[in-house]
């Protein structure tokens, strides 16, 4: 196209693979920094695809604005295309895990002290253990957890980010159900049998994960959240 509008082939293709790879390296900054609804808006994708575009063009001696427009178009494109499943089908697809049996992860999942305070498998110290118990008990349940951050873990090999985690889960076991708090109450919590993870609300950095099951019971509580992910688990 800016072969076209008067642009060198080099440019063109300078602009065109530019702009797809800002698109993708947008995608997957939005995704690790928690914004998934960022990282799929149509706008940002472009946006951030036709300046790259631009930047590769005028890099190879093209036109900045040529380059952003054949950037943004591809970018769209792309984007468009994987919305409807149409991604690259040479491109290896990672295969998604299977959770144990519900009941199997419950009944590794360790039980609160009988003073009532909640159980810390880890002896390292860190009085919020959420993640880690939900690590512990699926690590007892026969899930490898081995590819988790090994910088996040702690001395015994659990994993001690609840967001940390929810990303490993969701890039091993599938796309979580994901609601506003609102919504998950109204319509999913009374029969929810899984994983959640419960992302901070507005003005705070703590997140909680946890199992749930039996009509509303979580094994260490349910918190005031900005969005839930729901893993069901039969």
């Amino acid at each position: 196209m800016a072969v076209v509008q008067g642009d060198s082939f080099l440019s063109a293709a300078a602009g065109g693979f530019f702009g797809s790879l800002g698109a993708k390296a947008w995608g997957g900054a939005m995704k690790n920094l928690g914004y998934e609804k960022l990282a799929q808006s149509t706008i940002g994708t472009v946006a951030f695809g036709a300046l790259s575009g631009g930047v590769g063009a005028e890099l190879s001696g093209g036109n900045f604005w040529q380059g952003a427009v054949t950037g943004g178009i591809v970018a769209g494109l792309n984007h468009e295309m994987h919305k409807m499943g149409g991604e690259d089908p040479r491109k290896p697809i990672k295969k998604i895990k299977k959770f144990p049996k519900f009941k199997i992860i419950k009944d590794n999942y360790p039980k609160d002290n009988p003073d009532g305070s909640h159980a810390h498998p880890s002896k390292d110290g860190y009085k919020n253990q959420c993640a880690i118990r939900v690590g512990y008990a699926l690590k007892k349940s026969g899930v490898d957890i081995s590819s988790y951050d090994p910088t996040n873990q702690t001395s015994e090999g659990y994993p001690r980010w609840s967001k940390g985690l929810a990303m490993w889960l969701r890039s091993n076991y599938g796309e979580p159900i994901i609601r506003t708090q609102e919504h998950f109450d109204l319509y999913w919590k009374k029969g929810a049998q899984g994983l959640i993870y419960q992302a901070p609300p507005k003005g705070s950095t703590v997140g909680h994960i946890d199992i749930i099951y039996g009509g509303e019971k979580t094994g260490s509580g349910y918190y005031s959240a900005s969005e839930i992910w729901y893993w069901p688990i039969k």
